[in-house]
């Protein structure tokens, strides 16, 4: 399943299956989540970005997310390279 990440409105993003399926991310703090399943690295494996750990605060860890996740918009994706992004289309897909 290949999919794209979109920027939703007003706030958030959405994920956007090629089978035409939404999976609508709008918590500030789901951000570090997503962005680690996209590839990005988090600095603690304790903390995956959702609590504050020795080196960052959530408030930073989040920020890296969205900066992380801005540079990946309108980017396809192909699902079988990031198993974990299935997830995010269970029970409706919002997050």
């Amino acid at each position: 399943m290949a999919f794209t990440l979109k920027a939703a409105q007003p706030v958030g993003y959405d994920l956007v299956a090629e089978d035409g399926r939404i999976a609508r991310i709008r918590t500030d703090m789901d951000y570090p989540e997503l962005a680690r399943d996209l590839g990005m690295q988090v600095c603690c494996a304790e903390s995956y970005g959702s609590d504050d750990c020795e080196h960052a605060s959530v408030d930073q860890h989040i920020y890296n997310a969205i900066q992380f996740l801005d540079g990946l918009l309108d980017e396809e994706f192909e699902g079988d390279e990031y198993p974990a992004i299935e997830y995010y289309f269970v029970d409706g897909g919002t997050l």
